[in-house]
C-alpha cells in the first residue's frame, strides 16, 4: 500500500543496531504537519550494500501512509 499511495517526506536516522537474529535495523524520525515521528525499520540486503546511506545522521527519504502518518517506510 505505502508503494502504491504513500506519500514521501524527509527523515533521519537517529540510531542504527543489529539485533541477536544478526539482522540490522535503522531507527529513524520524521515529521508530519509539525508532529514528530518515530520508527525503525529492519534494512534490506540492498540497502545494507550501501551503510553509509543508513547511518545515524544521514538524510533519508520516508514514505508514509497519508491516512496513518505513523506508517512509513525507509525509500
Amino acid at each position: 500500500m505505502l508503494q502504491a499511495q504513500g506519500r514521501i517526506t524527509d527523515g533521519l536516522i537517529i540510531d542504527s543496531e543489529t539485533n541477536e537474529a544478526g539482522e540490522h535495523i535503522a531507527f529513524y524520525t520524521y515529521n508530519i504537519q509539525g508532529v514528530d515521528f518515530e520508527s525503525s525499520e529492519i534494512l534490506t540486503v540492498e540497502q545494507l550494500q550501501n551503510p553509509i546511506q543508513y547511518a545515524p545522521g544521514a538524510k533519508v527519504g520516508i514514505r508514509f501512509d497519508p491516512k496513518n502518518h505513523g506508517n512509513s517506510t525507509i525509500v
